[in-house]
């Protein structure tokens, strides 16, 4: 059963949860933070320790150091964002509006992860930080997150929305599905709507514009024929008085 944690407590609960992870790097898991803008635009940045990847059992490696990332050669590292990529998109279900959308483009950045900034020689546990941004579609409304059931760790999620500047954390266990929270969608762009009154009633409008268009025309091949067949009589009068 998911756990959502009231913002009082949120302090507590950061400094319960980085005070384990310094005494104790024996419980690995993964914390994404998802952020939406009033313009519909969203960030996940998705905090993963590599042993989930690594390991059917997490918690039975010991953290990897600096000099795991650094010695790899550059194709290696493009292997281990593979591999975490791929976690990711087995366990992970970004749901807007009840629909599940495709995870976007993935930027990978080396962490140190008990100060949860970027890794350097002298970090101890790496992690890899996953960014990825998005747009919530028009009327989309709301944000869920599914876990898969075959997830080894837990994940804990925090949202942060206009609405809500302190973050709404919910600490999930697998096979679980976050609660709905409203989130800004895309601006709707503005159409024209033309109501079904008004489109019969140019309909109707279409034969009689139309109709009135060929009698004018035709009134003005009346009139050129009139005025020919008169110009041609003026004529004939004209040639018998000369005749006479």
């Amino acid at each position: 059963m998911r756990c959502l944690l009231h913002p009082v407590c949120l302090t507590l609960f950061w400094y319960l949860l980085t005070a384990g992870e310094a005494l104790c790097h024996q419980v690995p898991n993964m914390t994404i933070e998802a952020d939406f803008a009033d313009d519909g635009v969203y960030e996940l940045r998705m905090n993963l320790d590599p042993r989930v990847f690594l390991s059917r059992n997490p918690s039975a490696l010991a953290p990897l150091d600096a000099a795991w990332f650094l010695e790899q050669s550059p194709e290696q590292r493009q292997q281990t964002f593979q591999q975490a990529e791929a976690l990711l998109k087995a366990q992970l279900k970004l749901m807007l509006g009840g629909q599940q959308e495709v995870m976007p483009k993935i930027e990978w950045q080396p962490l140190d992860g008990a100060t949860q900034t970027p890794m350097h020689e002298e970090t101890e546990e790496v992690h890899l930080l996953a960014i990825v941004r998005g747009e919530v579609p028009e009327r989309a409304g709301d944000f869920m997150l599914g876990y898969a059931k075959g997830a080894q760790v837990s994940l804990i999620l925090l949202i942060k929305t206009p609405e809500r500047p302190d973050p709404l954390v919910q600490v999930m266990f697998p096979g679980e599905t976050s609660r709905a929270v409203p989130v800004p969608s895309k601006p709707m762009q503005a159409t024209l709507l033309v109501s079904p009154e008004a489109s019969k009633t140019s309909e109707a409008n279409e034969p009689r514009i139309n109709g009135w268009a060929r009698c004018a025309l035709v009134m003005l091949a009346l009139i050129g024929v009139v005025l020919w067949l008169r110009r041609k009589i003026n004529c004939k009068s004209v040639v018998q008085r000369i005749t006479d």
